[in-house]
């Protein structure tokens, strides 16, 4: 069983990959409904039921208030003791010296992360005095692919911007000045963009 927290488009992608597998695919992410969770191939679940069940905890949601240090000790007490937790997010979300204290204890099995509190990590890191975890930079980004589908995506989001096209929801980050932008849109470009309901 695979639990993913947060099914954008790289935890949904995750859900694509594994299907070869047959793996039951488990999701958190209190920002979308059932139905979209359902959509996205996976099986909603509370987060306290996805680290109960789940043999791999993969964490696809970003950083911030209510996601920092989720994963503390209390989060990988909760885990099955054979469970790996794996973070290719953002640093802060999981609490190192809980995670390391989760590895050490034999908590959890094992970890996969790429992602520090302190970028790069200090080569006296405690996590890398450990045999049950697996380190990597958070480079994956750095590919000649990534950045030109990152520069294709940028490019076809100003486009359809730019035709009046408002971004997706969940892509948004202050929907609230929806209301105001399109007046501004509006004198500057002598049309009103389609607001969405």
């Amino acid at each position: 069983t695979l639990g993913i927290v947060g099914i954008g488009n790289i935890g949904t992608r995750l859900t694509e990959l594994v299907g070869p597998f047959r793996m039951k695919v488990l999701a958190y992410d209190p920002l979308l409904t059932a139905d979209q969770i359902k959509a996205r191939g996976a099986t909603p679940a509370a987060l306290a039921d996805l680290l109960k069940q789940s043999d791999f905890v993969s964490v696809h949601c970003p950083r911030s208030k209510e996601t920092t240090n989720m994963f503390d000790k209390a989060a990988f007490a909760a885990m099955k003791p054979s469970a790996y937790f794996i973070n290719t997010a953002r640093h802060g979300i999981h609490n190192e010296a809980d995670l390391y204290d989760a590895l050490k204890l034999n908590v959890i099995a094992g970890a996969g992360i790429d992602v520090f509190e302190n970028e790069p990590p200090a080569r006296s890191h405690p996590l890398f005095t450990l045999e049950n975890i697996i380190v990597t930079p958070h480079i994956a980004g750095v590919t000649f692919e990534s950045r030109r589908n990152m520069a294709v995506e940028g490019a076809n989001q100003w486009m359809a911007i730019l035709r009046g096209v408002i971004p997706p929801e969940g892509r948004l980050i202050n929907p609230e000045v929806l209301p105001r932008y399109a007046e501004r849109f509006e004198k500057i470009m002598g049309f009103r963009p389609k607001l969405p309901k």
